[in-house]
Parts: C-alpha cells; structure tokens; sequence
C-alpha cells in the first residue's frame, strides 16, 4: 500500500502572509513546519519575506520602464 502524501504532513502547520506587486498583482508566501515550531520567529520571517518581495516586484518594475 503507497504512502498518502497527505497523511505525512498531519503533524505540520502552515504560515502564510500576502504580498503585492506592481499591477495589482498579489500571491502568497507560505512555510509549512511543525506544530511545536517557535511561531513568533517564524511568522516575522514569513511576514520579512513577505514585504522584501512585494518592494523587490516593485523595484524591478520601476527599473524595467
């Protein structure tokens, strides 16, 4: 019997924040660790991540016109 996939990731938990780039554009930036994981730094670091994207899309933008 193969292995579900799914049922591997029952002990893990997932952080997501949103980020914007120029256009309107939008998407989602997501870790998935343990349950027991220290979500203060990881929510800060998904959250970091999150706007580093958002102002790099723009940048790049800006560069490109």
């Amino acid at each position: 019997v193969a292995d579900n996939p799914i049922a591997r990731l029952e002990k893990c938990t997932g952080i997501t924040a949103p980020f914007r780039g120029p256009n309107e554009e939008r998407g989602q930036i997501g870790l998935i660790g343990p349950m027991r994981m220290d979500y203060r730094t990881m929510i800060g670091l998904v959250d970091l991540t999150a706007n580093v994207v958002s102002r790099r899309r723009s940048d790049l933008l800006a560069t490109a016109r």
